[in-house]
């Protein structure tokens, strides 16, 4: 570190999270969120950061019930299970008890694709087809339609991607992990 305080203004997400201590985060004047940029990856406060900051899509669901670990969240008709933060849950806790709108910022990173034959030991897994992949080098991007769904993106590995045959119009099976952060509503702040 060089001790020196620099303000530097961007637009290139990459190299905000890249360079940056800290991140301010604004939308038409209004600050939605101050942290580091691991805080803003894995902890956004506002649906605006969570959808601006990485390659997102924002899934919506309502909350059906919660316990201290964990919430019941219904997405396109089915039952879905996220292990939220600590903060979320308690926001959460504080709602009165009405029908509450979920927003699961989902990443590429957070899905993974499996093959039609594999068990998985978590419930949020969808059927679907793949409808677009990209070579990247060592991975496809793929993206996932799914009854319900935003389109999802994922990351595939080379070998795997090969080995389940994979091409457009693949009906395929894949996985959204359950520890990702959710938001409690449109644009409310946690």
């Amino acid at each position: 570190t060089l001790g020196v305080t620099a303000l530097y203004v961007t637009h290139d997400q990459e190299e905000a999270l890249g360079v940056a201590d800290r991140i301010l985060v604004i939308n038409y004047g209004k600050v939605h969120q101050v942290g580091t940029p691991e805080e803003l990856y894995f902890s956004p406060r506002t649906d605006f950061v969570a959808g601006f900051i990485g390659n997102t899509r924002v899934v919506k669901g309502t909350l059906l019930q919660y316990s201290n670990s964990s919430v019941e969240v219904d997405v396109a008709g089915r039952a879905f299970t996220f292990q939220p933060t600590q903060r979320v849950l308690a926001n959460i806790k504080q709602r009165p008890e009405e029908p509450c709108s979920i927003l699961i910022p989902v990443r590429p990173e957070d899905v993974t694709v499996v093959s039609k034959c594999e068990e998985h030991e978590t419930g949020n897994t969808f059927e679907g087809e793949m409808v677009l992949a990209t070579f990247q080098g060592a991975f496809y991007e793929v993206e996932l339609k799914a009854k319900g769904l935003p389109p999802l993106m994922a990351h595939v590995p080379i070998r795997n991607f090969h080995d389940m045959d994979l091409h457009s119009g693949s009906k395929v099976r894949f996985v959204i992990r359950d520890n990702l952060p959710i938001l409690i509503g449109t644009g409310k702040s946690l």
